[in-house]
């Protein structure tokens, strides 16, 4: 090998090694034997009512859990338990708490949680101690869109318009001790535009249309969590 071909070979190796530990820093960090907290703040969850009835039926699938005038905060308490328990599955870790339906635990992270900023102080509590990353839902909006459909039947075009859920959601991963803003994964799902991912979370997908849906918008968020993407949203 010439002087000229092994310098050709250094650089090549050299930019190999560059791209390798980019593409190992982007990714996220393990979670398998961790103790990992689920938190959804209440202050970004939103809803249109107009989708009331799928939600209630959701919700009432093994037990009822929709009471009048409170679907928001059972819908909030659905989606933290399932979440929680399939997340243990999927990062294969330790434990996961949903901190909402733990008082004391969620208690010392509302103390520590600054809304506003969606960041955590880097001093934590003693309940907190135990928990190495935290999950934060601070965006979730469920909304809906028409759709103009037209089909032929007995020689006549019929128009319908059809309703498509859409959502928003900010997911965002916490380490606890930092003290810094965490890392955000932004959703956006769209019914019909948007490529179904893997079914890796799985709330109710044979029951129910909304759990179905729910589903696979959470498998969206872990598949760029995997990948260590930011966002799947169009720009503009």
């Amino acid at each position: 090998m010439n002087q000229i071909s092994a310098w050709l070979l250094i650089i090549v190796l050299l930019f190999d090694w560059i791209g390798a530990r980019a593409k190992s820093e982007s990714l996220p960090p393990s979670l398998r034997g961790k103790s990992i907290g689920v938190y959804v703040s209440s202050k970004g969850f939103n809803y249109d009512e107009a989708l009331d009835m799928q939600i209630t039926q959701f919700l009432t699938i093994g037990e009822d859990r929709s009471y009048v005038g409170r679907l928001k905060p059972e819908l909030m308490i659905r989606l933290g338990w399932m979440l929680s328990e399939q997340l243990q599955d999927l990062g294969q870790a330790d434990t996961v708490h949903f901190l909402n339906a733990d008082p004391p635990r969620g208690f010392a992270f509302r103390e520590i949680y600054d809304v506003a900023n969606n960041r955590v102080k880097k001093e934590i509590p003693e309940a907190l101690q135990d928990i190495d990353y935290v999950f934060v839902i601070n965006e979730f909006d469920l909304a809906y869109r028409f759709h103009r459909s037209s089909y032929v039947r007995s020689n006549r075009m019929i128009t319908e318009r059809i309703t498509v859920k859409t959502t928003s959601l900010a997911l965002t991963a916490f380490s606890l001790g930092q003290g810094i803003q965490g890392s955000t994964i932004q959703v956006c799902f769209d019914d019909q535009k948007n490529k179904k991912p893997s079914r890796h979370f799985d709330f109710f997908h044979e029951k129910s249309p909304m759990g179905r849906y729910l589903g696979f918008v959470f498998s969206q968020w872990w598949q760029l969590w995997l990948e260590g993407q930011k966002d799947n949203c169009p720009e503009g």
